[in-house]
């Protein structure tokens, strides 16, 4: 039992020191973002619903609203590290799309008084 306990104490301690300050790759690149860094990124949830559709075979599969009316829209997400705790997100939303209303009217029996 007492082996137990330094084992699970000994491991307790071992995390303890490899903290992590300074995550640097093998080449010295930081892995945690700095100041000045760019992030980009996008809405995946197209490409989630296409593949839930093409695995069971139907078009009603949804991940989250991504339609507005009757436009799709697509988002594009952009951020900027002022320091390391600090970011500005900007979130850029895409909407395209076109719709035609087509009315008739019979105008052979329509009177028209004045």
């Amino acid at each position: 039992m007492k082996k137990k306990v330094l084992f699970v104490a000994s491991l307790f301690l071992a995390t303890a020191i490899f903290a992590q300050d300074g995550l640097t790759s093998k080449k010295g690149e930081a892995y945690l973002p700095e100041a000045g860094d760019w992030a980009l990124g996008f809405d995946g949830t197209p490409f989630l619903n296409y593949a839930g559709n093409w695995f069971n075979g139907t078009s009603n599969n949804s991940v989250s609203p991504t339609w507005v009316g009757n436009l799709p829209t697509q988002t594009i997400y952009a951020k900027m590290f002022k320091d390391e705790t600090t970011a500005y997100r900007m979130k850029f939303r895409i909407g395209f799309g076109s719709t035609t209303t087509k009315n008739t009217f019979d105008t052979s029996t329509t009177t028209l008084t004045g």
